[in-house]
């Protein structure tokens, strides 16, 4: 009886974040949000694109399986390698829009942090 009140309950706060992560996704910070993180992908992709043809297929691989499966770790490996073999692989430009975007993500993820924590504290208050 209490395991079915728990997940209902469960079930209820996840729907909650659900609504509360579409409202903010429509956002002016959302969409900045979205754009960075894409860019990130995209610029990331291509860092791991120079890794294999400059001969780090090792540091190519740690990288993929770092991006996969969890996001951040690969991003982090990606950047801080590409800066380290930016002026041999002559990737200076892609890693300079490759940190604005990083960071314009990561800014923008904790702005939408604060917003969402507003948000459930003013929806609680209201119940």
């Amino acid at each position: 009886m209490y395991a079915a009140l728990f997940a209902q309950a469960a079930e209820t706060d996840f729907q909650k974040q659900i609504e509360l992560q579409q409202k903010l996704a429509g956002t002016p910070a959302g969409i900045v949000n979205q754009i960075c993180f894409w860019g990130c992908v995209i610029c990331c992709v291509a860092v791991i694109v120079f890794m294999f043809r400059k001969g780090s297929t090792g540091l190519g691989i740690g990288s993929i399986i770092g991006t996969v499966l969890c996001c951040c770790p690969g991003f982090l490996i990606t950047l801080i390698m590409g800066w380290v073999k930016s002026g041999q692989w002559n990737i200076l430009w892609l890693m300079l829009i490759y940190t604005l975007l990083f960071l314009g993500w990561i800014g923008s993820q904790a702005y939408l942090t604060m917003q969402a924590q507003e948000l459930a504290k003013s929806a609680s208050l209201l119940l």
